[in-house]
């Protein structure tokens, strides 16, 4: 899981480090900022995982990982002025879609070579 979140998080610096080239160094960080918002409390949840304290209770880590998110993204717009909006709301869609499909690949992958 910590390297499917490592490869988003990758994708997501490389988007907004190009999107800083073509656009702009603003909207290229605040699609970076967007993504993180996301990742922080996922990777928060995945950590949490591995601990003997949670580990009966995964549905509740889960649930806490939204209101995470929501805290987040009202800091990001809170304290970030100028923030371009649509370019926090393209970093978080890119991080929501790619920690699946990474982890999906990687699983993928490791079913095809074991199997």
């Amino acid at each position: 899981m910590f390297s499917a979140l490592l490869v988003t998080t990758t994708a997501i610096a490389v988007g907004g480090g190009l999107l800083a080239l073509l656009v702009g160094v603003q909207p290229g960080v605040d699609l970076f900022l967007g993504g993180l918002v996301v990742i922080l409390p996922q990777s928060w949840l995945a950590y949490q995982l591995g601990s003997q304290r949670w580990s009966g209770k995964p549905g509740m880590l889960a649930f806490a990982k939204y209101p995470l998110a929501g805290a987040g993204f009202a800091a990001l717009f809170a304290l970030k002025t100028p923030i371009n909006g649509l370019a926090v709301l393209a970093g978080a869609v890119i991080a929501i879609g790619a920690v699946p499909t990474v982890f999906a690949v990687k699983e993928r992958t490791k079913a095809t070579k074991s199997g």
